[in-house]
């Protein structure tokens, strides 16, 4: 991608954020914007998770939850090891414990609805 491409959409996310308060319209947007800046079918491949994703492994979880996890799994993508089930239940575990488990909440201020 030339400089000129990355310097506008960071420029263009930056803007998103800015404009943004709440976590679920601000990540969907920053995902269409990002799929469809980079995407090329001719070249790529690309799969999608989403929070139903993340639902089919805890579902008790709720939308802005199921949102934390798949932005801290992008956030931290290890391309040896991929996103996976396993890996969208441990993050889910590791953010959200089931009773009796301790706690670790990543610094989610900037994306909490005001």
């Amino acid at each position: 991608m030339l400089r000129n491409d990355k310097l506008k959409l960071y420029k263009s996310l930056k803007s998103l954020l800015n404009e943004q308060k709440c976590l679920k319209q601000t990540a969907f947007r920053i995902m269409r914007l990002v799929y469809a800046t980079f995407h090329n079918p001719y070249w790529q491949i690309a799969t999608v998770w989403d929070v139903d994703d993340v639902y089919s492994v805890r579902p008790e979880l709720n939308h802005d939850q199921a949102m934390k996890v798949l932005l801290e799994i992008i956030s931290n993508h290890d391309t040896e090891i991929g996103i996976n089930w396993e890996v969208l239940e441990n993050t889910a575990d590791y953010l959200y414990p089931k009773s009796g488990s301790e706690h670790h909440d990543i610094d989610t201020q900037e994306w909490e609805c005001i």
